[in-house]
């Protein structure tokens, strides 16, 4: 783009320059040094335009440096860890899934093993952490890239989301303390919100795997194109 601004600048003043040498009277007066001087003073303004349209030509280049420099680092960014979530809510689900089951027969209804839950927590947390992290990434995408590639990322956060809602509500449903009326409520919830998930994303980690690859194929090539420009 810049180097098409500087030939139209630099043709332009060539154009002006022989306008302005044509029109330049043919006598010996044109040595005189008051003549001179104009010519001089003529020759010094065309070349401050010059330096004005290269100036400009250069900050247009810059400009759009800047702008691809800047979209190919956001969507590299983005592409690493939609990646990472891409797995990470695979996860979740299935861990969702399992103990989503447990409830359903009320294994550990009574209270389960504190390491259990420790590891179950880490786990929820690990994937808020992720699913947190590819969320700012996606606020970013839509102030660059617009509304579009935001509503495709919406799509993808469904499962993660559920699923930790589904963790969250076992986690309240294996305290000990926790009321058996309070337990059967976060029971129905959660199970109510597998069975919802299992009709859209399946039963099997093969079911699982292909839905979430659906739903992030679409971003993962709206991401490409900022990486190849």
């Amino acid at each position: 783009m810049g180097s098409y601004w500087a030939s139209w600048v630099l043709c332009s003043l060539l154009f002006g320059a022989g306008v302005i040498w044509g029109a330049i009277p043919k006598g010996l007066d044109f040595f005189k040094l008051q003549d001179i001087h104009d010519f001089a003073e003529t020759i010094a303004a065309i070349a401050t335009v010059v330096a004005v349209g290269l100036a400009y030509a250069g900050y247009n280049a810059w400009k759009t440096e800047l702008v691809v420099t800047s979209d190919h680092d956001l969507a590299r960014r983005a592409s690493v860890v939609l990646m990472r979530y891409k797995f990470g809510a695979i996860r979740g689900f299935e861990l969702a899934r399992q103990l989503a089951l447990r409830m359903r027969h009320e294994v550990g209804k009574e209270g389960t093993a504190p390491d259990m839950i420790d590891e179950v927590r880490s786990e929820m947390l690990a994937l808020e952490g992720l699913s947190s992290e590819i969320g700012t990434l996606a606020i970013e995408c839509k102030v660059v890239w617009g509304d579009e590639i935001w509503e495709d990322f919406n799509k993808a956060f469904v499962l993660a989301d559920r699923s930790i809602n589904c963790i969250d509500l076992f986690l309240r449903w294996s305290r000990k303390e926790t009321s058996a009326s309070m337990k059967d409520k976060f029971s129905e919830k959660a199970l109510d919100t597998m069975d919802d998930l299992i009709q859209w994303v399946g039963e099997g980690r093969t079911d699982t795997e292909n839905y979430i690859q659906g739903i992030t194929d679409p971003i993962f090539a709206e991401l490409k194109k900022r990486l190849v420009r």
